[in-house]
C-alpha cells in the first residue's frame, strides 16, 4: 500500500487522497481483470468491490474502471 508522499517518480498528491484499501482492490482488479475475480482474491463481496471503485472513479473524475486502472500504473500506485 503506497499512502506515503510523492518520491520524485511524477506521483501527484492525489495518491495520499486514497485508502490503502482503494488501491488494494485496484490493484486486484488490474491483477485479475474483473470485480468478481478481485473480490475473489481480496475475500470480499464483489459489492464491496464495486464500492471501492466507484469511490476511485468519483476521486480521479474518471468515468471507468480501465481509466483508473491506467491512471494507477501511469501515477505508480499500482505495479
Amino acid at each position: 500500500m503506497r499512502d506515503q508522499a510523492p518520491r520524485g517518480s511524477g506521483r501527484t498528491d492525489q495518491a495520499r487522497t486514497f485508502s490503502a484499501r482503494e488501491v488494494e482492490v485496484l490493484q486486484a482488479v488490474a491483477d485479475h481483470g474483473t470485480a468478481v475475480a478481485a473480490a475473489e482474491a481480496l475475500g470480499c463481496m464483489p459489492r464491496t468491490v464495486e464500492v471501492h471503485l466507484g469511490n476511485i472513479r468519483r476521486k480521479l473524475g474518471l468515468p471507468t474502471t480501465l481509466q483508473c486502472v491506467v491512471h494507477g500504473y501511469r501515477e505508480e500506485l499500482l505495479h
